[in-house]
């Protein structure tokens, strides 16, 4: 098993079964009240680095940071542990960028 790269509106799409899926962002508290994609539950990458049960329990939990570097590094912890991961390619920047609903 591997981590997924997945493009932002492909994550958008898998938004639609929310019961299947766990939607995280890695950023900082600051950076992700600053504004995020709507949909996402706030995990600092430094919480999951110390605690990985703080990851919903999910078929495939989507990982989202800025620019896609840290929310790679959490979905292979993840996978580490023997979550189904997916790391959504060019972050939050690309959500934006895609016209993706933000909050």
């Amino acid at each position: 098993m591997a981590t997924i790269h997945i493009s932002p509106y492909d994550a958008y799409v898998a938004q639609r079964n929310p019961e299947m899926a766990a939607f995280v962002d890695v950023r900082s508290v600051e950076e992700y009240a600053r504004g995020h994609a709507k949909g996402f539950t706030n995990i600092p990458l430094d919480e999951i680095a110390r605690d990985i049960s703080h990851i919903p329990k999910a078929d495939a939990v989507y990982f989202m940071c800025y620019s896609g570097g840290r929310s790679f590094l959490a979905a292979k912890l993840a996978l580490s542990h023997g979550l189904n991961t997916m790391n959504i390619e060019g972050g939050f920047s690309a959500w934006q960028k895609a016209g993706l609903p933000v909050e």
